[in-house]
């Protein structure tokens, strides 16, 4: 079992995203769950640097120029 945590972005990294997952690595470290975050989004840029130190074990992700902004159609 592992904890997920969706990486919200409009063009870049939100802060709610960042605090997702800083709560989900506290989570992570309280129940010795592995942190896992998905981002989807047209690039991924500096989003590991962002996520460092936070807990994530692994950082899954979905890159192509339609997920640049969110859309029902794209994130279904």
């Amino acid at each position: 079992m592992s904890i997920l945590v969706l990486l919200d972005q409009r063009g870049g990294l939100r802060s709610c995203a960042i605090e997702a997952a800083a709560a989900a690595g506290r989570l992570g470290v309280d129940s010795s769950l592995a942190v896992h975050a998905l981002y989807l989004g047209a690039a991924l840029g500096d989003t590991p640097a962002q996520l460092a130190g936070l807990g994530v074990a692994k950082l899954h992700t979905v890159e192509h120029p339609a997920c640049e902004h969110y859309g029902n159609d794209v994130y279904a």
